[in-house]
C-alpha cells in the first residue's frame, strides 16, 4: 500500500490542497462516484485537524485506485448523502 501512496503522491497532494479543512471543522462526509463512501466525525476541531490529512488520503486513494467511468449527477449524489444521514439519524444504539 505504501507503494501505491508513493505512486499517487502528486494527486494526493493536489487533493489535499483543494480539500483542506476549514476552521472549526469537525468531520468529513465523503461521496465518491455518487455513492456514500464514508462519514467521520470527531468531537473536537483541533483533534479533527490533525486527523484530516490521513482521513482524506484514505478516501482519495480508494477513488484513484478504482475510478468509475462517467459523470456523476450532483442531485443523485446529494440524495444518497441525505438518505445516509437520515438513516444514521434514525438508527438506535444496541449493546453487544
Amino acid at each position: 500500500m505504501q507503494d501505491v501512496f508513493k505512486a499517487r503522491a502528486a494527486e494526493l497532494e493536489a487533493c489535499a490542497r483543494v480539500l483542506a479543512p476549514t476552521a472549526g471543522q469537525t468531520g468529513l462526509f465523503v461521496v465518491i462516484d455518487g455513492e456514500v463512501a464514508g462519514f467521520d466525525f470527531i468531537a473536537h476541531a483541533d483533534a479533527y485537524a490533525k486527523l484530516h490529512p490521513k482521513l482524506l488520503k484514505s478516501y482519495v486513494i480508494g477513488a484513484l485506485i478504482e475510478p468509475k467511468p462517467g459523470a456523476v449527477e450532483v442531485a443523485k449524489a446529494a440524495a444518497a448523502a441525505q438518505a445516509f444521514l437520515h438513516e444514521a439519524g434514525d438508527s438506535e444504539e444496541k449493546g453487544l
